[in-house]
């Protein structure tokens, strides 16, 4: 057998080192700024009041708000137990590694699905996918996913994954799509949209599939946990509390923001929040272009791109910014081949890469700014003092959910004074949240669950009753 040496430098191909270092780059960039900004435990400010809820769940092994969120809670409460950390710093490291790893995932996908379409292989896309992909990850949109305990950091991870998985960018068989994808409706069931993405008809995808949806079959195990949501004790009330059926009544309830209101705020949250200045400066300076992608490729990412928008249109709640963010994601493929233009060779070039470098420190100190949440103690301290000057055996009524969840947390993570109930006026209203709270009032006759208002069950309870209000720590009597 002949053994000719290869020719110098045509031995084994090795990626160009901006290939194996831009992924790795924007990864840790990302998350050394998310670390530096996070928030010391739970927070309510910019959308930050379900942390509470979260972080008790991490706390307890409950379950939090629809849709139960199982795969963020158990991530969190693992980092939890292995490490000895608060539960709300844990979701917090857990939110900032799942939004790096996007950011990485977005550099890989992009240089995969350019590759596929250059006769080499996509090495003059290092940079430019990195910078693509440190625009977006640095903006207000995905770092303020990454900073406090919030589930909707996986929301990016997911699609990120899917992206790179649908460009080629990571290999993945018939099952570990299906995996993918089950993992990712098992957190969020609007989660299916990146189906588009990862779809490959065949059994191996459905048992993929299947296996990916072991998270859910943990809830049931949970609904004897005091500080939780939902009926979880029946197949149709764990159904429901996966749909959200309680949210159900905000679809299409405008009242009297209108829609066109929504739109206008859609565009600006995906425009200035989301893409950013510096990217949106080079979309309108270059142009977007989706002609480059494979066709196939393009309908995928076309598709997985316009949902979120459309559910944001139809779902008028509040703090729903996040559902915006796995679209940036998609339209960063549409802004990579200008931003190969303006940062590949030819005339001018040190002055255009110095521009892009200058806009991204620039566009970076911005969202530190914006999204610094390192002091940021309100929501623990107000809990704490709140609980601390309530009278024994006192009842603490509630009206908001941020309130309610930090009361929880603070209880739930230190212990402090279990002789307090909290009740939340609002949560009242369900019938298994009487029956979850109803065994730490005790009283007599029928007891506190057949109580309509919760207002009055200090008066059946001879019990001190407060109710409490975000903007003073001090309860009125």
């Amino acid at each position: 057998m002949s053994h000719r040496s290869a020719p110098r430098g045509q031995g084994l191909i090795r990626p160009p080192a901006a290939a194996r270092v831009g992924p790795v780059v924007a990864g840790l960039l990302a998350l050394a700024l998310y670390f530096w900004t996070a928030a010391p435990s739970i927070v309510w400010r910019d959308g930050g009041g379900d942390s509470g809820d979260l972080a008790t769940a991490i706390a307890t092994g409950g379950v939090p708000h629809p849709p139960g969120y199982p795969l963020y809670v158990l991530l969190g409460r693992t980092l939890a137990a292995m490490t000895g950390i608060e539960s709300a710093r844990a979701g917090t490291i857990v939110a900032a590694l799942a939004v790096s790893v996007s950011a990485t995932l977005l550099v890989i996908a992009s240089r995969a699905a350019a590759a596929h379409n250059r006769s080499d292989p996509g090495s003059t896309h290092a940079w430019p996918a990195t910078a693509v992909a440190l625009a977006i990850a640095l903006g207000p949109l995905w770092w303020g996913r990454a900073n406090h305990t919030t589930a909707h950091s996986l929301h990016l991870l997911f699609v990120a994954l899917a992206l790179a998985v649908a460009c080629g960018g990571v290999r993945a068989t018939a099952v570990m799509r299906g995996l993918i994808l089950g993992l990712a409706a098992s957190h969020h069931p609007t989660l299916l949209m990146i189906g588009a993405l990862l779809l490959c008809p065949s059994a191996r995808f459905a048992v993929g599939f299947a296996l990916g949806l072991f998270p859910i079959t943990i809830l049931p195990l949970q609904a004897s946990v005091p500080w939780g949501w939902g009926d979880l004790t029946t197949v149709a009330g764990v159904f429901d509390h996966l749909t959200g059926r309680m949210y159900h009544g905000y679809l299409l309830a405008y009242g009297d923001a209108p829609l066109l209101d929504r739109l206008i705020r859609t565009l600006r949250t995906l425009l200035l929040d989301g893409i950013g200045l510096p990217l949106l400066a080079l979309l309108v300076v270059t142009g977007p272009s989706a002609g480059w992608l494979r066709s196939p490729l393009r309908l995928r990412v076309g598709l997985t791109a316009a949902a979120p928008p459309l559910l944001f249109l139809a779902y008028p709640a509040r703090d729903t910014d996040a559902y915006l963010a796995p679209t940036v994601a998609c339209l960063a493929l549409l802004a990579l081949p200008g931003a190969s233009r303006l940062l590949g060779p030819g005339r001018g070039a040190f002055v255009r890469r110095t521009i892009v470098a200058a806009s991204l420190l620039a566009w970076a100190a911005h969202s530190a700014v914006t999204n610094d949440r390192h002091a940021d103690r309100e929501a623990l301290d107000f809990a704490a003092a709140t609980l601390a000057a309530a009278p024994p055996r006192a009842v603490l009524l509630t009206e908001t959910d941020a309130t309610t969840f930090a009361l929880w947390y603070v209880q739930a993570e230190f212990g402090v004074r279990p002789d307090v109930v909290v009740v939340d006026r609002s949560l009242w209203a369900f019938g298994w949240y009487r029956a979850r709270t109803a065994p730490a009032i005790p009283m007599p006759a029928a007891g506190a669950s057949a109580i309509d208002d919760a207002g009055d069950i200090g008066a059946a309870s001879g019990r001190p009753t407060l109710a409490v209000s975000s903007d003073r720590a001090i309860p009125s009597r």
